[in-house]
């Protein structure tokens, strides 16, 4: 995922608050936008950390990169690992469970 991350010229970052108690693997800056990663390389799907960092910075767009299906909840959507690559790529809210809106 960081390689694919990388690969597009994002720089991304870590963050972990003050007390450590959370962490999220990545925070890129797409367009205007701060975007926190975390990344599930199993079928466990809980995602405090991200959620922490959701409450505390109210982002537009929150991402999970996991094995399970594109899931898009009221704070953030699940983009399945073989696909993520495509949404590196495309602009930030045209992604919509592994197709592209291509718009002007």
């Amino acid at each position: 995922i960081c390689q694919q991350i990388v690969s597009q010229s994002f720089q991304p970052f870590y963050w972990s608050p003050d007390e450590g108690r959370s962490e999220v693997d990545f925070i890129i800056q797409k367009s205007d936008q701060i975007i926190p990663i975390e990344v599930k390389s199993s079928e466990n799907l809980k995602s405090r950390s991200l959620r922490v960092y959701y409450d505390k910075y109210l982002p537009k767009e929150c991402i999970r990169t996991s094995l399970s299906p594109y899931i898009l909840q009221d704070w953030m959507k699940n983009i399945p690992m073989y696909s993520f690559q495509q949404w590196v790529i495309s602009n930030p809210y045209d992604y919509e469970g592994g197709s592209l809106s291509l718009t002007d």
